[in-house]
């Protein structure tokens, strides 16, 4: 049951990352419909950027013009100054005529960041509650294997309750129930309590994230009940740690940003959650190194570095595995180092590794991690003749990223041979199906 609540949470959280994205992509298309309708509507907002900062909005003198004349009324900048002379914030003065033209223009813009901001605000309140119907998997799956671990205490029913029940099983689950409500009804840490003291896990990876999974589930609950509005509850429980604290009444939002980095932390949390449980329970099940291997091998691909590493460095201490799982998580790890810029950290470890014992793909792995490049060269005719590797792998794998770039050529002229002979196949599949 394990694997299949973690093959629906990463679903879940993979779906919502791609809603995000096509939302976010319609949303881009219609700023620019938005804007299209009336262009020169945003004259004077334009002129005020390319005045308060010429660097990043250069204009000539010529394109101004072009742009006040186009309008089709007066347009005047005021600069509030700030210490030392620079200029601060400013105000945008049109005349009357053009009041009408500027406000339609910005109302466009402001409600398509109202639309931005409400797909940022439910996507958060969405990642929370489908981590919420995780954690209660979890619980419901530990209680329904482990039913005497339930506590005496969670075991006293009312006489009502007793004549409700068709079976015992009902009972226990009644219980279970109560359990799990108990704890989600509680705060963040109180999940964390739950799964630390009743499902005896370490949770030692929550430790970095703590704070800021943390405050994501306070920002939820203002988004939900106080419409996102900083209220003394959330600054009761929000952690020291948490810099730029808000103020009483301030407006919280979500950004792009924000919302990836909580559903990656998240992820990785709670998967790894499942697998130490999965772990305790059945140590040398070699399905949950396939499925975490194969997780950490999406979110490679996906450029998620620190998901990768963290799934692939579980993997690699998981002794109830295969050798063989442990040597592809720690050929994942190192990538994940490797393209998340913190190589150095491993660098000596791959230097060190001793794979000459081991199946070629190994030594092949190391080559291209430390660039020798024309020692990895060499080695792709041999593992492409006994199947180690095939076509696709050499063209998409990120392990080949570099080798990719930097002797695209010589890839090509040492393929060619077996892309050839997967044509006359291919070919000869065809006849056969043919007749």
């Amino acid at each position: 049951m394990l694997e299949k609540s973690i093959i629906q949470f990463c679903r879940n959280l993979e779906g919502l990352r791609d809603f995000v994205e096509v939302i976010d992509g319609f949303l881009d298309e219609k700023i620019k419909e938005d804007i299209n309708i009336d262009t020169m509507g945003f004259a004077p907002l334009v002129l005020a950027m390319a005045e308060s900062d010429p660097e990043e909005f250069n204009l000539s003198d010529k394109q101004k013009e072009k742009l006040r004349s186009e309008f089709g009324d007066n347009i005047s900048i005021e600069f509030e100054e700030k210490e030392g002379g620079s200029k601060g914030g400013y105000k945008i003065n049109v005349g009357d005529e053009g009041k009408k033209r500027f406000s339609s223009a910005l109302e466009r813009i402001q409600k398509q960041d109202s639309r931005r901001k409400n797909l940022y605000h439910s996507s958060l309140i969405s990642l929370v509650s489908n981590v919420e119907c995780f954690i209660s998997e979890l619980i419901h799956h530990h209680y329904k294997k482990n039913p005497n671990a339930i506590g005496a205490k969670d075991k006293v029913l009312s006489l009502e309750d007793l004549k409700s029940f068709g079976s015992v099983d009902d009972a226990i689950s009644h219980i279970i129930e109560g359990k799990v409500e108990s704890v989600l009804r509680g705060s963040f840490d109180d999940w964390i309590k739950a799964l630390k003291k009743d499902l005896n896990l370490s949770m030692g990876y929550i430790a970095e994230h703590r704070d800021s999974l943390l405050e994501a589930c306070l920002r939820r609950n203002l988004l939900v009940h106080n419409n996102g509005t900083v209220n003394t509850i959330y600054l009761k429980n929000i952690p020291d740690s948490i810099s730029d604290v808000p103020s009483v009444g301030k407006r919280l939002t979500v950004s792009s940003g924000y919302l990836e980095d909580n559903i990656s932390n998240f992820e990785k949390c709670f998967i790894l959650a499942a697998s130490e449980l999965w772990k305790k329970e059945d140590p040398k099940n070699s399905l949950r190194g396939s499925l975490l291997t194969k997780i950490a091998y999406d979110h490679l691909e996906k450029e998620r570095w620190d998901v990768s590493g963290s799934l692939s460095f579980f993997v690699m201490g998981d002794k109830g595995l295969s050798e063989s799982s442990r040597l592809t998580a720690q050929i994942n790890y190192w990538q994940a180092k490797k393209w998340g810029g913190d190589f150095e950290s491993v660098r000596k470890d791959i230097e060190d590794s001793d794979f000459s014992a081991k199946d070629q793909i190994y030594s092949f792995a190391k080559y291209l991690l430390l660039d020798k490049l024309d020692d990895a060269m060499s080695l792709i005719p041999m593992l492409l003749d006994t199947k180690t590797i095939d076509l696709d792998d050499v063209f998409s794998w990120p392990l080949l990223k570099i080798l990719r770039e930097e002797k695209d050529q010589e890839i090509e002229e040492i393929c060619a041979p077996y892309q050839q002979g997967d044509e006359v196949i291919e070919e000869l599949d065809g006849d056969s199906a043919a007749h």
